[in-house]
């Protein structure tokens, strides 16, 4: 009983920092420019993310053996391009149908955020049930400051006036809740082989969101804005994980 609670604690600590990025809402205002901007931002630190995934989901790869190589390399291929054009066809077929369409960007990334934490939460939960309570503790500390971070991603571009309780709620449980999912399943259950896809399919969307916004923004925002976002924003993403790992010790 007191492992489940203390799972589901490191869960929702790591996860539910995801609702920090709620007050860049109201940085946004009603500025085309500065919502423009924001967007671009957000788009820099989903560029760090996917590659961090990527990275990640290739080290698996990379530690497979024989038939096995195989066996991963085909679940990373498949997961990523079900995770991309996945999304194509959910956005041609659902969300342009819908009248929000400002909503459409935040949620697609709140969806490639969720994957990706969804396997962040089984690396907190495996390494809990290894017996390796100071390395999970360090991961909660981790995941959860990029959490973060990822919050910003997903509100940001989130128009002032469209914004209410109900639509930020959902967005934050659809990408922070996967984390205390991941995590309850990962301290009973960890494989490498599932890890794998799911890392793939969240850097399949991730790789969609970003060009999304890339070419959305691109119209209405100066060139030298929206390179200055994206650059600042990966630079962000980039030195919040340094910093994370410096402070761990080379633990993460």
């Amino acid at each position: 009983m007191m492992e489940s609670l203390s799972l589901l604690a490191l869960g929702l600590l790591a996860g539910f920092t995801i609702f920090l990025g709620v007050p860049i809402i109201k940085l946004a205002g009603t500025s085309n420019t500065r919502r423009g901007f924001l967007s671009s931002l957000a788009s820099g630190i989903l560029l760090f993310l996917l590659i961090e995934v990527v990275s990640d989901a290739a080290s698996n790869v990379e530690e497979a053996h024989g038939i096995y190589m195989l066996v991963y390399s085909l679940a990373l291929v498949f997961g990523f391009v079900l995770g991309s054009f996945g999304l194509v066809q959910y956005e041609s077929s659902f969300l342009k149908r819908r009248s929000h369409e400002s909503l459409n960007t935040p949620l697609l990334t709140a969806i490639g955020i969720g994957l990706h934490n969804f396997g962040e939460g089984l690396a907190i939960g495996a390494s809990y049930a290894a017996g390796a309570f100071g390395l999970a503790t360090f991961l909660v500390i981790g995941f959860g400051s990029h959490n973060a971070t990822e919050g910003f991603a997903i509100f940001g571009p989130l128009k002032k006036e469209e914004v209410n309780a109900v639509k930020v709620v959902t967005l934050g449980l659809i990408g922070g809740a996967p984390t205390l999912v991941g995590t309850l399943i990962g301290g009973s259950f960890y494989s490498s082989l599932l890890s794998t896809v799911l890392l793939s399919l969240a850097g399949g969307s991730i790789l969609y969101v970003v060009l999304s916004v890339y070419s959305h923004t691109s119209h209405s925002l100066d060139n030298r804005l929206l390179f200055g976002g994206l650059l600042c924003g990966f630079v962000i993403a980039f030195a919040t994980d340094m910093a994370i790992v410096a402070a761990s010790g080379g633990a993460l």
